[in-house]
């Protein structure tokens, strides 16, 4: 148990040296700017979305005015909780999927500079690519569903619940962090189930750190690139797939 939460400590560690790594680099902010501007569309029209058509329905149910007015209240934050969930799913997937040229240009850009990498794959390879894009819909579709599943753990759990909420979803997260690195090795899904095994803890250590951040509003506009740093910082030391080689 304890080696598990050694792990899973130094994979969210993992997360904060993606962040120094990232803003200590100027040459790697040119591949922000598409994400950021994409962010900020995605953001901008979800809080209009709900500020419009949400917040009016949930503040008519907030109406406090007899004795039933705190099961009232239960329901409306119920509700806005729900319905802030379903903003943030909406917004990683559709994030993930149109950021993923930039986030590979950069976890290639990483591995160029600071592992002196040469890797074998062919960087315009179409099938490797559209390989990386079904792995981060196989990983955002479990986001999903664990964070819909999961989600009334919260309201019955304090504190311990929301660290449980962001454990197993941020697992996923973490691989879809990894998977950028996995494709310029031109690995195949088995072969990165292999380098993974025994090193899952970090993964999701590195996964849960950034999956956290995406509830703090417009975290995600400068953090989600330097996470996709930290997992090609992760994939090069911990997971060590040149032991495919060997």
């Amino acid at each position: 148990m304890l080696k598990n939460i050694t792990e899973f400590l130094i994979g969210a560690v993992y997360f904060g040296k993606g962040i120094v790594e990232f803003y200590a680099r100027p040459r790697y902010w040119k591949y922000a700017i598409a994400p950021c501007s994409i962010c900020i569309v995605l953001y901008s029209a979800g809080i209009c979305l709900f500020i419009k058509y949400a917040w009016p329905r949930i503040a008519g149910i907030g109406c406090y005015e007899y004795a039933g007015g705190a099961l009232q209240a239960l329901a409306a934050l119920t509700i806005a909780g729900i319905i802030i969930v379903a903003i943030l799913l909406t917004f990683t997937n559709a994030f993930a999927i149109l950021a993923i040229p930039f986030m590979d240009r950069l976890s290639l850009c990483v591995e160029k500079y600071r592992y002196n990498s040469v890797l074998p794959v062919n960087k315009h390879s179409t099938g490797y690519y559209w390989w990386c894009l079904k792995y981060e819909l196989f990983c955002n579709m479990r986001i999903v569903f664990w964070t819909v599943v999961l989600l009334p753990v919260i309201f019955l759990v304090p504190y311990a619940g929301f660290l449980l909420y962001i454990l197993i979803p941020g697992y996923y997260f973490g691989i879809s962090l990894i998977i950028y690195s996995a494709e310029h090795h031109s690995m195949k899904t088995h072969e990165l189930n292999i380098i993974m095994k025994g090193k899952r803890f970090y993964i999701a250590g590195l996964g849960a750190a950034a999956f956290a951040t995406l509830f703090i509003p417009f975290a995600a506009l400068f953090l989600l690139l330097p996470a996709t740093v930290g997992g090609t910082m992760l994939f090069n030391k911990i997971l060590q797939p040149e032991q495919l080689l060997e």
